[in-house]
């Protein structure tokens, strides 16, 4: 089977932008890849492959160039004092910032304990200790560990001040599961009990934890039914729900594995209103590509590969149980969950040293729980403001759905082989290449 051009095509490019980031000794990723395409293309590639990888390549030294001047790359591993400015809420935990008595770009991450809520916008003097940790691919990153603050004048912007209610609305509604919801709507995972943190990644759980497609999906679909139900018209229902999920999407700040969910909501919108219907891996390619175009170093993001290879994975199986077996739900989901753990494997057992197998199972009770639980908490927290018994009521049945992933996953990690654990590291990944060359051989037509 031929891979399709427009993976080619993204492939290439890709290759190219991770050699511009890298600064490989030589393009070996590139040379590698367009050797592969030229073998197995149909139509001549050497007229474009070559184009988009250079392109890509050129990206890759622009996004480099312009990481040496940010912040996270240039402050020095000792004792330091800044200004910044809180981009998000913070009471004892991590939070963005801006630095604002440098000259450098982008912001960092900062570890505060307070005995009060610092809200987002706010204007701090602060000392600490700079603890560099270069990411993969050598992004600048790290964290300042904070030892001392003190105010200073300014005031927060709308966005901010928004930020900070939620904080407040969360906590009220919310209380000791206020870090689970944090998680569950904007991604913030620093408030929640790291022994329960480590219960979901055992249970193979911690993809709800995650701002991803699961999350945008459920956003979707509830907004796309409840337009419905007001009968506005279903291409306007479908319009409004995409536009929502790209607010939503952008107030987050447009993490990789929600980016991409996004954008595939909008491409597949697109083409089912110029009644097109595209291949699942193609599309899914073209979604990634569109995410390293926002952010060129979305590409050594370990979420969204993680993303992008659990959908690919579950379209796969799904596609072959679907073919082979029939189309119910439950085989549906028992091979979607099969085929995510599958792609994802190789991926988190080198990075984790981990394969969380109890997913497979644990995901058919899960899923359609957190697909009940999510937007309850969403609903509870908008409504706050205006119908405050109504939020109460929401948040109570938010956080009944909440006590049973808990209790999922706290039960999923006790299974004697729920999790496979070894040392982190390439060498973890083989086996499990292997397993999933094995699996994709036995889906083949034949087979």
């Amino acid at each position: 089977m031929r891979p399709h051009p427009v993976v080619l095509l993204v492939t290439s490019f890709e290759a190219g932008l991770a050699t511009g980031l890298s600064h490989f000794p030589a393009p070996a990723g590139v040379v590698l890849v367009l050797t592969v395409a030229i073998l197995a293309a149909r139509r001549r590639p050497l007229e474009w492959l070559p184009r988009v990888a250079v392109l890509g390549f050129l990206l890759g030294l622009a996004a480099r160039s312009a990481e040496r001047g940010s912040c996270a790359a240039r402050l020095p591993a000792a004792e330091i004092s800044v200004s910044v400015r809180l981009l998000e809420p913070v009471e004892d935990g991590v939070a963005a910032a801006e630095v604002e008595s440098l000259r450098c770009t982008g912001d960092i991450t900062v570890r505060i304990r307070s005995e009060r809520l610092l809200a987002a916008g706010s204007h701090w003097l602060i000392s600490g200790r700079w603890i560099p940790s270069p990411r993969f691919g050598g992004r600048g990153d790290g964290i300042l560990a904070v030892s001392r603050v003190s105010p200073r004048p300014g005031a927060p912007s709308p966005d901010q001040r928004l930020r900070t209610w939620l904080a407040r609305t969360i906590a009220r509604l919310y209380g000791s599961r206020s870090g689970l919801v944090e998680a569950l709507l904007v991604g913030r995972r620093g408030g929640i009990d790291p022994v329960l943190n480590a219960a979901f990644a055992r249970s193979g759980l911690v993809h709800l934890l995650s701002i991803s497609g699961f999350h945008v999906g459920v956003i979707l679909v509830w907004t796309h039914l409840l337009l419905r139900l007001l009968r506005v018209r279903r291409s306007i229902a479908a319009v409004w729900s995409v536009v929502l999920v790209f607010l939503y999407v952008a107030f987050l700040g447009w993490p990789a594995p929600a980016a991409r969910a996004a954008l595939l909501a909008g491409v597949a919108a697109w083409s089912t209103h110029h009644q097109r219907r595209p291949a699942a891996t193609p599309l899914l390619a073209v979604t990634c590509l569109l995410v390293t175009l926002l952010d060129p170093w979305a590409l050594f993001d370990l979420g969204g590969w993680l993303s992008a290879a659990a959908l690919w994975g579950a379209l796969t199986f799904t596609r072959w149980s679907d073919r082979a077996i029939g189309e119910q739900a439950w085989w549906r989901m028992l091979f979607a969950s099969l085929g995510a753990t599958l792609a994802t494997a190789p991926l988190t057992a080198a990075a984790f040293g981990a394969v969380a197998l109890a997913g497979i199972a644990l995901n058919f009770l899960a899923i359609p729980l957190a697909a009940l639980a999510v937007p309850a908490v969403l609903l509870s927290v908008l409504v706050a403001p205006l119908l405050s018994p109504l939020a109460g009521a929401l948040a109570a049945g938010g956080g009944l759905g909440l006590a049973g992933l808990e209790a999922l996953a706290r039960a999923g990690s006790a299974l004697p082989f729920g999790a496979i654990v070894w040392a982190a590291g390439p060498p973890a990944a083989v086996p499990w290449f292997l397993v999933l060359g094995a699996a994709l051989w036995a889906l083949g037509r034949g087979n």
